[in-house]
């Protein structure tokens, strides 16, 4: 009985067993595996068609696949009346924009549902300002005070950046979640940074309830 490295639900493992009882079992997984001779003789089986590369180091690397059956369509709007009355509380909420070298940037922030499109609102100074500027497409997850189980995700573009100086839009948006008018006026004008509002346009969404896609209804 000899110890194999075999790959098994995309798990390299080892295992002691036959050759022939080796093969048998990477094939229950993935047809047609590929006998890879390795450092001290250890054997791995693999099928082509789940490697990413092969190099230095411990390879292969096994490609993560999703069976068609499990995909979904990605909701369009309009969202269902309970996902809408969701979005209008005063909800945590996380916006991402893109960096210019592709990567991501997150940040938390107030945001207003208002007719089917995103109200948010920031300081001049912002670097999340920069990048819509230079690439409108944004994400926006709204999370349940009560239970960060239900959440909301929101994707689209900032179809219009507008100037907000009287501070018309952020004590809209302060008002929703603290009740008053937005604080710290006087530092933003002591900063000579003013304020810009963006509309974020829709274009498709997600939402889930604990452990199951949530669709409106519960």
């Amino acid at each position: 009985m000899a110890t194999r490295s075999i790959l098994r639900n995309g798990q390299e493992m080892a295992v002691t067993e036959t050759e022939d009882e080796a093969v048998q079992a990477v094939r229950r997984d993935h047809p047609n595996p590929v006998k890879l001779e390795g450092i001290d003789g250890v054997v791995l089986y693999v099928n082509w068609a789940h490697i990413t590369s092969i190099g230095p180091g411990r390879r292969p690397c096994p490609r993560p696949t999703v069976s068609g059956g499990r995909r979904r369509a990605v909701p369009k709007p309009p969202l269902p009346p309970d996902l809408v009355a969701f979005l209008a509380e005063p909800n945590p909420s996380v916006v991402a924009t893109i960096r210019p070298d592709g990567s991501p940037h997150t940040a938390a922030t107030w945001y207003l549902w208002v007719d089917g499109r995103v109200l948010v609102n920031m300081d001049e100074g912002r670097r999340r300002l920069e990048h819509v500027r230079q690439e409108p497409r944004v994400s926006i997850t709204v999370l349940g005070r009560a239970d960060l189980y239900h959440h909301v995700t929101l994707r689209g573009h900032a179809a219009e950046l507008m100037a907000d100086p009287q501070f018309t839009d952020i004590d809209r948006l302060s008002e929703h979640y603290t009740g008053r008018a937005y604080p710290q006026r006087d530092r933003d004008r002591d900063r000579d940074l003013g304020r810009v509002s963006a509309w974020i346009e829709v274009r498709s969404w997600h939402a889930w309830a604990v452990i199951e896609p949530w669709t409106g209804g519960r």
